[in-house]
């Protein structure tokens, strides 16, 4: 699901769990902003505002790690 999302906010993009999001310029702060919306949706979740941050959306594992803190299903 999580692979889903990303293509529909970068779809030029191939992001695999060795890239770091953030420093390899992959998402920029409105796609974190579009993510976050989408995940909420995808996942059924209310994404807690102190895990809105940078280190949870440096790569797809810590976004994942995320998503289950959340109550979210992986």
């Amino acid at each position: 699901m999580l692979d889903a999302i990303f293509k529909k906010i970068r779809p030029d993009s191939n992001i695999d769990f060795s890239s770091n999001l953030i420093e390899d310029y992959l998402l920029d702060s409105f796609d974190i902003i579009i993510l976050i919306e989408e995940i909420s949706a995808a996942y059924n979740i209310i994404i807690d505002q102190n895990d809105i941050n940078m280190a949870n959306f440096m790569t797809k594992q810590t976004i994942l790690d995320m998503i289950q803190r959340n109550g979210g299903q992986i």
